[in-house]
């Protein structure tokens, strides 16, 4: 799922900065026994927004993810315009406050991840919900964004190995012109260059993670390889597809779906088109 990614860097957030919030809403009447603790576990039901999608805490926001599920939002909102970016605060708010569920999207793929308009009715945010202090929120969302392409990339590279495991097999069971078509060489010229590709995309997305486990700076490295898995994950699934035929349009296979995931790679998490 896309949401992997955002869940793990908000969980590690949460955690780093949260945890006497994290007793008090834990404290809450609906409890422990239905709100996990803050973690990886419970993070799988907490949705995360674009700082750039709030003008203020009295809008309709759309495409937010996770947040069918969620019980428990980040929202990035300015609180002085005059600042700039510096003036964006993140808050903690919780679904009671006033978070309605809108409309809920009907997507191309991800569709075992929710994506929905919200409706801010009311909204209230106390004080004690601001994470990281009043115009630190800029800070604490480039955070989120630079680790997240890390799991993004990640993301992007199981899915081109995957159509490509799937894939490949086939195109020896598939016969044109009485043999294999993986037995023509300029199939085996297509299936080779994937194969370089995605080791490339995988040896960017592991050097990206080393250096981010070594305490070193991968800012570069990260986008790097969020970018590139990207490119890879489209053109391995999209030509899996062709080389499965007529089957690979179905779903019978499945192989429709890895084409259909990896489209979102381009939008989300900085339009590759931004670059």
């Amino acid at each position: 799922m896309v949401t992997s990614a955002c869940n793990r860097e908000v969980g590690k957030l949460l955690h780093q900065r949260t945890s006497e919030r994290k007793r008090r809403i834990c404290a809450t009447d609906q409890g422990c026994e239905r709100r996990k603790p803050l973690g990886y576990q419970w993070i799988e039901n907490v949705c995360l927004q674009s700082l750039f999608r709030v003008s203020d805490l009295f809008s309709v926001l759309r495409w937010i993810t996770n947040s069918y599920e969620a019980e428990i939002f980040l929202i990035f909102a300015n609180t002085d315009f005059s600042k700039g970016y510096k003036g964006i605060t993140c808050f903690v708010a919780t679904k009671d406050m006033g978070i309605k569920i809108a409309k809920k999207e009907q997507k191309l793929g991800i569709r075992a991840s929710s994506t929905c308009m919200l409706n801010f009715d009311d909204l209230r945010i106390p004080e004690e919900n601001i994470i990281g202090g009043i115009g630190q929120g800029y800070k604490v969302a480039i955070e989120i964004l630079i680790e997240g392409r890390i799991g993004i990339a990640g993301q992007m590279l199981g899915l081109a190995q995957g159509a490509f495991d799937k894939a490949v097999p086939y195109t020896y069971e598939r016969k044109q012109f009485g043999q294999p078509i993986g037995h023509f060489q300029g199939m085996q010229f297509q299936i080779a260059e994937a194969a370089i590709e995605i080791e490339a995309a995988r040896l960017l997305t592991y050097n990206a993670a080393r250096r981010k486990e070594e305490g070193k700076n991968f800012t570069k490295e990260a986008a790097m390889a969020k970018f590139y898995s990207s490119q890879v994950a489209q053109k391995v699934a999209g030509s899996a597809i062709e080389w499965a035929g007529g089957v690979g349009f179905t779903r019978e296979m499945g192989i429709e779906k890895f084409w259909r995931d990896s489209k979102i790679v381009s939008i989300q998490w900085s339009d590759v088109q931004c670059y």
